[in-house]
């Protein structure tokens, strides 16, 4: 598996807190296919849990996934 951010993302990340090891785990999760949202041509949507409140108050990624070998973090959303 590889897994890769974009130069905003990765900004946005660092910004944050969220670890290289929370991204591996939402594209783990996305292989087993637990997918927050398919929003199609190797497009989904994966959360990303904040600490203190979860995935459902975490942040929202739009991950490239395509033929499940790459995950490419790319924007995250409000």
């Amino acid at each position: 598996m590889h897994v890769y951010r974009t130069k905003p993302f990765a900004r946005f990340a660092n910004h944050e807190g969220i670890a290289d090891e929370q991204l591996c785990d939402a594209v783990r999760r996305a292989e087993a296919g637990l997918i927050d949202a398919d929003l199609g041509g190797g497009v989904i949507k994966q959360r990303l849990a904040r600490e203190g409140k979860g995935k459902s108050g975490g942040f929202r990624s739009i991950v490239l996934f395509p033929a499940r070998r790459k995950g490419v973090f790319c924007l995250r959303l409000r």
